[in-house]
């Protein structure tokens, strides 16, 4: 197999490279992404609210996972859309 580009690679669609492809090489890129970006909103909220107010909150943990319940509960069992979810979740917290 000759050498070719990550574009060519990209444009042909289906290419196995062992037993995995490329569909699964871009799917893991994207939820390593996705996982990191969850991990700096975290983070960022910490520092600010330490910055502030010159305490540190753990309770925030707990705030970011029940709106991620909130969202998984209402995409899930209730079969709403998950952009909605997300505003539903999100405008439940004010």
């Amino acid at each position: 197999m000759a050498c070719r580009s990550i574009y060519q690679v990209l444009k042909a669609g289906h290419v196995d490279i062992g037993e995995y492809n490329v569909e699964t090489l871009v799917q893991s890129i994207a939820n390593g992404l996705v996982t990191g970006f969850m991990y700096i909103l975290v983070a960022l909220g910490l520092t600010l609210v330490f910055s502030i107010m010159r305490i540190v909150q753990f309770a925030h943990g707990e705030i970011y996972m029940l709106g991620a319940y909130a969202v998984f509960f209402l995409n899930v069992a209730l079969g709403v859309n998950i952009v909605l979810a997300l505003v539903i979740a999100a405008s439940e917290r004010f």
